[in-house]
């Protein structure tokens, strides 16, 4: 038999305090020997040892136990059963042909009861990940699912949800935000709308004391082109968000990736603890963990290919292998010795998937005729809340978290010195335009310069700011932290506050040194002429990131329609065939650019100083000739509230699009 990787419970030596773990040192937790009437012969696993809690070995009173408690003791136990699972996925394949579906789960089958920690193991591309999706809900094809997933004997359902976390292998979190502030905002959301916020927040820090957070707590998240936090930290950090509101059932997929082997053996240990302690309900998936980290589980469900290899508790494996006379090596990793053998002796693995089949076949009817009462205690879900925080509550909170994350993305120094940059140089290339007839196309020019270019500016950033959001939500939504429509309105009207921040500025500074109409009505027209174009098109680049699940996909089809849309913008094609007219009303900076020519040539006096004059007025002698008979080519420069009217209307249905596209989705 392999070695039992024992801890002490208890002890009194300087060497035992000063390990630094995430908890006190956690009691022996010894292979489960094998127990009775549990279906298929196991019991969840008890904590071994030591002296019992109200005396030592040296009749000295034990310190009392440390608040690593998040929420206490679980409010509803849950036994997670799965029998007969399959999950195909469709493949890709070329245009045209017939698409080939590959089954990655076969007909998979266990059980897992509050209290037991059930390890998901087998080698890459076995199917541990894709189970554990299916599992807890997160695939979107459930078509392609056959079998049964009951909790408590119940079908999942949004009220099961609230009694769920899941912790991704990718830690899905907003890169500006700091660790505090990222628990403090899942908190808030998560926690009952009943608990004091003064309580919210020492959860909070009560979860980064846990998982020995404090030293990062006030610093970033970071990302690919941000630094912030560790591997290891930010793999803590998505744990402490999902065990803020004390789930019944916690699903984690490589929880220990990323972490040296220390921190790796604590966290599992932490696990432990809580599954046992509190009645969690612990499913995760692992690659090949250490001897230590392996022996903490209760249960193992070995995959292979996405069959069942091995499913029991512990005790079992090792008299397995030795059955078929393949013993495990003296003192060997266990995990390691499973990966060996699968990897070498195949038909020994057919066999065991077999055998496996049969087993469960013979527990089910051991279990039929000894039924057992899993929904004692249950409460009546219907019942319940969907979301522990009313429509606004949930606003207010995603407001304030989207403009702390918005804010530094967009009012980026790059971006600042970019407006600047484009903002002098441009007042400075046209510089004090006179007011005469050789200079006035120009100024014409420098209007459509100023509709396109901060047009193009604001659907860029915004067609990259949702993709790095989009598995943020997606997380968020499956777990019921708030309604699409208080996500959707708190970051249109953030990201629409904060995007024309720089805008405004650069569009004043180029107005003012380009010698623009000068009075403050005009200005204060082209600058809201300039936002509302941005707004616009803001909405139609959320649109395309939403539709297009490609970020380069959405990038060219982004670039295409505003090129399509400044050519027909009205500066560079002036007459548009018969059967071609009607394009122009598809370009979004068609009516941006026409409020725009209205609002500076519009009864604005321009004096004659070309000969011959195209102006009729400088024709007949006279000095001066009105603006707007250089708009007289466009017939819809004149309709302010034609035009107006189609802005706010676009303005609206792109952001109503937008919802529509979005809740599918998430």
């Amino acid at each position: 038999m392999p070695e039992t990787v024992q801890a002490q419970a208890s002890s009194s030596s300087p060497e035992s305090r000063s390990t630094g773990s995430l908890i006190p040192p956690p009691p022996t937790f010894s292979p489960p020997s094998p127990p009775h009437g549990n279906g298929d012969g196991s019991t969840p696993s008890t904590v071994s040892g030591g002296p019992q809690p109200d005396e030592s070995s040296d009749g000295v009173p034990p310190e009392p136990e440390p608040e690593w408690r998040i929420c206490g003791p679980v409010k509803v136990p849950f036994t997670v059963m799965f029998e007969d699972l399959e999950y195909k996925v469709k493949l890709p394949t070329r245009l045209f042909k017939k698409p080939v579906h590959r089954t990655v789960l076969k007909g998979i089958s266990g059980k897992v009861r509050p209290g037991e920690l059930l390890a998901l193991m087998g080698p890459s591309g076995s199917g541990k990940t894709t189970l554990l999706n299916v599992i807890g809900d997160r695939v979107r094809n459930k078509k392609d699912i056959t079998g049964t997933i009951l909790f408590n004997g119940r079908k999942m359902s949004r009220y099961v949800r609230r009694y769920m976390a899941f912790v991704l292998q990718d830690d899905l979190l907003f890169a500006h935000l700091t660790v505090r502030e990222t628990l403090r905002y899942a908190a808030l959301l998560k926690l009952p709308n009943t608990m004091k916020w003064k309580d919210k927040i020492a959860t909070v820090e009560n979860v980064i004391k846990l998982l020995r957070l404090e030293r990062c707590a006030n610093t970033k998240i970071g990302g690919p082109f941000a630094r912030g936090v560790s591997g290891g930290e930010r793999k803590r950090c998505s744990i402490g968000v999902e065990m803020l509101n004390n789930p019944s059932i916690l699903m984690m997929d490589e929880p220990t990736s990323g972490l040296d082997s220390f921190v790796a053996a604590q966290v599992i240990e932490m696990l432990k603890e809580i599954a046992v302690k509190e009645g969690r309900t612990i499913i995760v998936s692992i690659h090949q963990p250490s001897t230590q980290v392996f022996y903490t589980f209760d249960r193992l469900l070995l995959l292979d290919d996405g069959r069942v290899v091995f499913r029991g508790p512990l005790s079992k494996l090792v008299p397995m292998f030795e059955d078929y006379h393949v013993p495990p090596p003296p003192n060997y990793n266990p995990s390691d010795y499973m990966m060996e053998i699968m990897a070498n002796r195949r038909d020994l693995v057919d066999e065991w998937v077999e055998n496996m089949k049969q087993q469960y076949v013979e527990e089910s009817a051991l279990e039929a005729d000894n039924p057992t009462n899993e929904l004692v205690g249950v409460p009546n879900f219907e019942k319940l809340p969907i979301y522990e925080m009313n429509f606004f509550q949930q606003f207010a909170i995603l407001f304030v978290r989207s403009f702390k994350q918005q804010f530094f993305t967009i009012i980026s120094w790059n971006n600042i010195l970019q407006a600047l940059t484009i903002s002098v140089l441009s007042g400075l290339f046209w510089l004090q335009i006179p007011y005469t007839e050789s200079r006035i196309t120009d100024r014409y020019a420098l209007v459509f310069f100023l509709i396109v270019v901060w047009s193009f500016n604001s659907f860029i950033i915004t067609i990259n700011s949702y993709p790095a959001e989009r598995g943020v939500v997606w997380k968020e939504r499956k777990a019921k932290y708030y309604r699409l429509s208080a996500y959707m309105f708190a970051k249109w009207i953030t990201e629409s506050m904060i995007i024309i921040i720089i805008p405004l500025i650069a569009v004043t500074i180029t107005y003012f040194i380009a010698h623009l109409n000068y009075d403050f009505l005009s200005w204060f027209e082209t600058v809201l002429v300039v936002i509302l174009n941005v707004w616009v098109l803001q909405g139609f680049a959320m649109m395309l990131a939403v539709v297009v699940p490609s970020y380069q996909q959405a990038v060219v089809l982004g670039t295409t329609f505003l090129l399509l849309s400044m050519l027909l913008g009205g500066f560079y094609i002036k007459t548009l065939p018969n059967w071609l007219i009607w394009c122009k009303y598809l370009s979004v900076i068609y009516y941006a650019v026409s409020l725009a020519e209205a609002i500076q040539f519009e009864n604005t006096t321009f004096y004659c100083d070309v000969e011959p004059s195209q102006f009729l007025p400088c024709t007949e002698g006279e000095p001066t000739f009105s603006g707007s008979l250089f708009l007289a080519d466009n017939n819809n420069w004149d309709v302010w509230g034609l035009n107006f009217g189609v802005l706010m209307g676009l303005l609206v249905i792109s952001r109503f699009l937008t919802y529509l596209a979005l809740r599918p989705q998430v």
